[in-house]
């Protein structure tokens, strides 16, 4: 087991929020999320395009298996407890699709702590993966 994640991060860098929302990122902290999200994080969470791409395939590949609410759960149960350190603000963990018994190859998604905006950084927990670095 890994030590918790994030406790004392330093600020990797800062972005937009807006920029975030318009390039269809998932807010975590919103709708039947949130208290998801607050189980796992005391920061915001956000999932990138990508993470939210591979949620999709997931559920409609599987429904009756995959459930958006247990995804995420799952996901942000690995990022808090079960992922790999990368660096000291860096961590990664690995999640496998499956559909009609067949597992597909692994995904790596990575999770960081980043700032809102430069003028007013405030951090938040993204879920990403490693080519949307």
């Amino acid at each position: 087991m890994t030590e918790p994640l994030f406790t004392e991060a330093d600020v990797i860098y800062a972005v937009n929020l807006r920029d975030i929302v318009d390039d269809g990122w998932l807010d975590g902290n919103a709708g039947g999320l949130a208290p998801i999200s607050r189980q796992f994080f005391k920061l915001p969470v956000w999932a990138s395009p990508g993470v939210l791409s591979l949620m999709d395939h997931a559920v409609h590949e599987d429904p009756a298996f995959y459930k958006y609410e247990s995804l995420w759960a799952y996901f942000l149960f690995r990022a808090a407890r079960w992922a790999d350190e990368v660096n000291e603000s860096t961590r990664k963990f690995t999640f496998q699709r499956r559909k009609d018994g067949m597992v597909h190859r692994p995904v790596e998604i990575m999770v960081c702590v980043q700032a809102w905006a430069v003028d007013d950084p405030k951090p938040v927990v993204t879920l990403y993966l490693p080519e949307e670095d």
